[in-house]
């Protein structure tokens, strides 16, 4: 299993402590999975807790984390404006179970509905996010048992993270104004985020 960090935090939040757990849909057969973690600041208390997702992909092969960090994660640092969200935690669960039941489409035979449930969760987090603007700040590699981020800009990851963002954008436009090309858009964009992932997860460049 390749372990992928998608880190949800300020750059500061990560040197602390990380307790969390794992949630995920059960497997369905076939392919392969590795594990997004979304990082969380929660005030109160004002912690940092560690949220892990498995996500299946039709295949991969497995990489290591960099150097002397073999069990290293993939982190991609994303950044509310403004800062103060509240909401954190909701929208950490729904990117993970979004992402997941993208990659549970992408290895059925059938995957529509599940597709669909995907967006639909996509765009739930739009909606908890309201008017706060998401952007990616930093992409690059996190230890799990410390939470060090290491910078590691890969034009992959880069990519990534920019077509969450772009999708996220774009969902909260079409809660405003409703318009089919906006949402065909920013599925799209979805698709094209797991894809990247998917392709590049068990990269260790």
């Amino acid at each position: 299993m390749r372990r992928f960090l998608l880190a949800i935090a300020v750059v500061a939040g990560l040197a602390l402590g990380l307790p969390g757990g794992t949630a995920s849909a059960a497997p369905l057969g076939g392919g392969s999975t590795f594990t997004i973690c979304f990082t969380v600041f929660v005030n109160p208390p004002g912690i940092t807790v560690l949220r892990c997702f498995t996500i299946q992909v039709p295949a991969l092969e497995a990489g290591l984390g960099p150097g002397d960090c073999p069990q290293c994660g993939l982190a991609v640092v994303l950044g509310y404006d403004p800062a103060e969200l509240k909401n954190q935690p909701t929208i950490v669960d729904e990117f993970g179970q979004g992402y997941g039941l993208l990659g549970q489409a992408a290895i059925s035979v059938d995957g529509a509905k599940l597709h669909q449930s995907a967006v639909n969760e996509f765009i739930a987090a739009a909606r908890t996010l309201g008017s706060t603007k998401l952007s990616a700040r930093q992409v690059g590699y996190v230890d799990p048992a410390t939470g060090k981020f290491d910078p590691e800009p890969a034009p992959w990851r880069q990519q990534a993270a920019a077509e969450l963002t772009k999708a996220i954008s774009l969902l909260q436009s079409n809660i405003l104004k409703p318009n089919a090309q906006t949402l065909a858009t920013a599925t799209a964009e979805l698709d094209a985020s797991y894809k990247t992932l998917a392709e590049n997860a068990g990269v260790t460049g």
